[in-house]
């Protein structure tokens, strides 16, 4: 069997160190460590693991020092994560190994976590596991080279990534320390492709809009024809982020023609056209991106929408119970209870609701509301759901939770005032409702 080396740089990851290292346990034959100055306890944690520990002075180059801890690998094949990642424990890495002899190196899905630890996004990755006797480029951004397409396999196993889950001030550090390499880059080797994509992707994340708008006219001057689908998709996501939503479609649909198997351009055209109420449009592009992502059949790593689908089946489910077509939802039913979110409950109680079945109803909207408690909607679907059962207090109660939160739903001050005027007689009591909801507004 070959040997697979765990090669790996850090410095200062305490806090993620030893779940990752725990994610590789018995994954791996050896495991490399490259210190690159820490100052916490990640190197005493890294020694519980292996005696491979060595130290190499940061340079401002990724690459480098990836390098670095290439030189110490004794194994046929290297796999790599970041301290702030961890491996999914189904993820055989010998048996990809064995039963992939034609590929030399492989892709894996990332999946981004939340604080609460929740997926909050999917994206094919960079290339993880790769035969040695390969090295990294760039300072930032790193990959490995040489390598060839036809040799790189995208697999279903799948790593997490809890990155993000810092403080502003911590993301706006990397960020800008990004920028600084790119910036390096860029004064060394030129206005190459490469580097001002990276560029104007980094001015999107650190919210410099005007900065990254300049970066893509200049990619779109200079390389025109190479752009990707992906630049296309970010530059429309850049539009939808400045709150110019009507100038966004253009960009996706470049994207689609530049790459039909991109899903993400076709999830924002559909709520491109929700937000515009053409709600048959919205339809077709969000059951567009349903199916690519089903099949499987995405063509590349840059894809930014891969753990969307729950959103997707949101605005799907809104569009179909606004039109009343109860038997068209029944497709979505299976994978919308596969979610198990407050959102796919709130919609399986709307279905039941509308089906005459208020016991399942209340049952899907109470397990709504135990996991958001301020959802007006929510709540002004449970106070009515309740008043159809006749439970008035009970309806009551919860309509007037539904004006009480911060985004209220408005209907429930006009079932509420109803209440009072139709079946407590109360009409001033409506009037002072209504007249709540005249400043709510």
């Amino acid at each position: 069997m070959e040997k697979i080396s765990f090669c790996m740089i850090m410095k200062n990851e305490e806090k993620t160190l030893e779940r990752m290292f725990q994610s590789i346990q018995g994954k791996v034959d050896e495991i490399i460590v490259v210190d690159t100055g820490s100052t916490d306890n990640s190197v005493e944690i890294a020694k519980r693991y292996t005696d491979n520990v060595y130290f190499f002075e940061w340079c401002d180059d990724f690459s480098k020092a990836r390098n670095e801890s290439l030189k110490y690998a004794t194994g046929d094949w290297i796999f790599f994560l970041d301290a702030d990642e961890f491996l999914d424990e189904s993820v055989d890495l010998h048996q990809i190994v064995e039963g992939n002899k034609e590929y030399e190196a492989f892709c894996f899905i990332m999946q981004e976590l939340d604080q609460e630890g929740k997926i909050s996004g999917t994206i094919i990755s960079s290339e993880r596991l790769f035969k040695k006797g390969k090295k990294f480029k760039n300072a930032v951004h790193e990959n490995i080279t040489p390598l060839f397409p036809e040799k790189v396999k995208k697999l279903d196993a799948i790593f997490y990534h809890t990155g993000y889950n810092k403080s502003k001030p911590e993301l706006e550090a990397k960020y800008r320390r990004n920028e600084k390499l790119l910036k390096k880059r860029l004064k060394s080797e030129g206005e190459t492709f490469e580097i001002l994509s990276y560029l104007f992707k980094t001015y999107v994340m650190r919210d410099k809009y005007q900065k990254a708008i300049r970066i893509f006219e200049k990619l779109e001057k200079k390389y025109g024809r190479q752009l990707t689908s992906s630049l296309y998709f970010t530059r429309g996501y850049l539009s939808f982020l400045m709150g110019k939503i009507n100038g966004s479609d253009r960009y996706f649909f470049k994207a689609i023609e530049k790459d039909k198997k991109n899903p993400d351009p076709y999830l924002f055209l559909g709520f491109f056209n929700y937000k515009k109420n053409n709600f048959q449009k919205a339809f077709s592009f969000l059951n567009n991106y349903l199916d690519i992502i089903k099949t499987g059949n995405v063509s590349n790593v840059e894809y930014e929408t891969l753990g969307k689908v729950d959103e997707a089946l949101y605005v799907i489910a809104e569009i179909v119970l606004g039109s009343g077509n109860i038997s068209l939802l029944e497709r979505y039913l299976e994978d919308i209870r596969n979610l198990k979110t407050y959102k796919s409950a709130f919609i399986l109680g709307n279905y039941f609701e509308l089906k005459g079945d208020l016991d399942k109803a209340l049952t899907y909207y109470m397990q709504a509301y135990e996991e958001n408690k301020n959802d007006g909607r929510l709540l002004n679907s449970i106070g009515v759901l309740f008043v159809k059962r006749n439970e008035i207090e009970k309806g009551m109660e919860f309509l007037e939770k539904a004006i009480s939160v911060s985004s209220p739903d408005l209907r429930a001050f006009d079932n509420l005032a109803t209440i009072y005027e139709k079946v407590l007689g109360d009409s001033e009591k409506a009037k002072e409702i209504l007249r709540e909801k005249g400043k709510r507004r």
